[in-house]
């Protein structure tokens, strides 16, 4: 069975509220994210600034001393609904069902977080981003939410202020993702957060019967293989970015050995290459009506046989004439003969 995940964490300053859009906008390094998956905006751009945003949100009002100026919503769902086929694989998940779970979390931060203050008749939203994460194991999404009340005035506690608040968000979130195949996790269920010290001090200790330090052991062994998995699952991917970049780089390599060769080709007899494909490669196009001309973006050029004229479109120049593919090139690029000579214009001198 899978279950809808609704968690909340209130900013009180401008820092913690910065330090939040670093992670979201992965601003820093976050360990066990995958860089070549590219993470999705529901609402919101990578470039935002969320600290002025979160600030012109709450507008000319006075703030009170700690009070909560932005809360950070984490939306998720288990593991095994977005990857229901391939359960062991960290990173990966279904399109599809993905693509659905996207829909429907937006819809429901749209509905239920629009505000029309006192005297403003527009309605606006009080979430200010939202960024779907999918370079991590799990897909999840980080809400930003300015706590504005139906007065326009900043007000938290009207929104997460006891614990039955916080429960009837937990089961009004499950039930919009009801129609995914959600459920909501068990009510009043008695787990709790660990003690990071006493955790440390369980996992560490010597062989022992007591429940709670096998407990914690097992938890480091599950968060120990998670990890492997994840690090596997990183080390696979650069493994195929390498071996991409190394096929492009034979590709790349293969293609110059080509064209060294027709260098050396053309450099042993340029006086063998016609005018016609002298002036293809030059970016002249042959006129459909007139088969002797040959048009580009600025000039215009007549080849009969080994003979050729040219002139300027869009000046009163005199044309110019010559009998090779070497005139040719000298006189449509400007290079001179000595030039030529020197390798510059080394592809037909």
């Amino acid at each position: 069975m899978a279950y809808a995940i609704f968690l909340m964490k209130k900013l009180k300053t401008g820092g913690q509220i910065a330090g939040s859009a670093s992670h979201v906008q992965r601003d820093r390094e976050t360990p066990n994210a995958n860089p070549y998956k590219e993470n999705v905006w529901l609402m919101g751009n990578p470039e935002q600034d969320l600290v002025e945003d979160t600030f012109n949100h709450i507008g000319n009002q006075t703030i009170r001393k700690n009070a909560v100026l932005c809360v950070e919503l984490v939306l998720s769902a288990s593991p095994e609904f977005f990857r229901p086929s391939t359960q062991t694989e960290p990173g990966e998940y279904e399109q599809l069902q993905l693509n659905r779970w996207l829909n429907f979390n937006k819809q429901w931060l749209q509905e239920r977080f629009s505000v029309t203050p006192e005297g403003i008749s527009v309605p606006r939203n009080r979430i200010i981003s939202a960024a779907a994460h999918l370079d991590e194991v799990t897909p999840h999404i980080h809400a930003h939410m300015v706590p504005i009340d139906e007065r326009g005035k900043l007000n938290a506690s009207a929104f997460f202020g006891s614990p039955k608040l916080l429960r009837e968000w937990q089961d009004d979130y499950a039930q919009a993702m009801k129609p995914l195949g959600l459920e909501r996790g068990i009510r009043g269920s008695k787990a709790t957060h660990i003690d990071i010290g006493r955790y440390y001090t369980n996992i560490n200790s010597p062989q022992t019967d007591n429940i709670e330090v096998l407990r914690d052991k097992a938890r480091d062994r599950d968060r120990a293989e998670r990890q492997r998995r994840e690090m596997e699952a990183t080390a696979l991917a650069k493994q195929k970015e390498a071996d991409e970049l190394r096929r492009q780089n034979q590709q790349l390599q293969l293609q110059i050995q080509i064209q060294k060769k027709k260098l050396e080709e053309l450099s042993k007899s340029p006086y063998d290459i016609s005018l016609e494909d002298v002036a293809y490669q030059l970016g002249f196009e042959r006129d459909k009506n007139k088969p002797l001309l040959w048009l580009s973006t600025d000039r215009l050029l007549m080849i009969n046989d080994n003979k050729f004229a040219t002139k300027s479109v869009n000046s009163f120049d005199s044309k110019q004439t010559g009998e090779n593919p070497i005139d040719l090139v000298q006189t449509v690029l400007g290079y001179s003969r000595d030039t030529c000579k020197m390798g510059h214009v080394a592809n037909f001198c």
